[in-house]
């Protein structure tokens, strides 16, 4: 994985590069840019939240979610940060960002109260409603406090009932589908299923 600043600038680039398009499409249609946060806000609020988890150095945590489709390839605008963190270090995580700028909301939430960015702060062992299998350790999923890998993305991704995440499979098989294909064996046998099912749809498609 490449060094702290290096992700932080890549996110800020992307941000930039896809603010600037939604502000297009609303420019022509009027539709898009009013609901974006600032294209700094998801570099600021990574920033923070990464030298939250420097607090507890030994809390295993990884980013998934929307931020590492990015990191996986592809571009698409995303108003969170979501975070696993390992079931140990929970409540230490969870301290570390509420004494680093991050709120808790009702919906047990975290805001960034300086950019407004939201962080979905997820545990080690939970099954996420709708889903099968329980969240592994985060070391399964990617490198502490990286981005998670190709394969631990589609493992969260395919057990997902949200219909964006089979996009987002979608999107990642006609990027690499060589590369999704061989990280299927990885993956647990009930999601193998969907996964080839989502191989057909990206097919129709291209």
């Amino acid at each position: 994985m490449s060094g702290t600043a290096d992700l932080e600038d890549r996110i800020h680039a992307r941000s930039e590069r896809l603010h600037a398009l939604a502000a297009a499409v609303h420019e022509a249609f009027g539709s898009g840019a009013r609901t974006m946060l600032s294209p700094n806000s998801p570099r600021d609020a990574l920033r923070d939240l990464r030298a939250c988890l420097d607090a507890v150095p030994a809390a295993h945590a990884v980013i998934v979610g929307g931020l590492a489709l990015q990191e996986l390839g592809h571009e698409r605008w995303t108003r969170d940060i979501n975070l696993l963190a390992d079931a140990a270090h929970f409540r230490e995580v969870l301290d570390a960002l509420r004494a680093g700028g991050f709120e808790l909301s009702a919906e047990r939430t975290l805001r960034h109260r300086a950019t407004g960015v939201e962080v979905d702060l997820l545990k080690e062992g939970v099954t996420l409603r709708g889903g099968r299998l329980p969240l592994p350790h985060p070391r399964e999923l990617g490198p502490n406090r990286g981005t998670a890998t190709l394969s631990g993305l589609l493992r969260l991704k395919l057990d997902s009932p949200r219909l964006q995440d089979q996009a987002d499979i979608v999107a990642l098989i006609k990027k690499r589908g060589v590369e999704v294909l061989a990280a299927r064996a990885a993956l647990p046998a009930e999601l193998h299923a969907l996964l080839d099912a989502l191989f057909a749809q990206a097919e129709r498609e291209a």
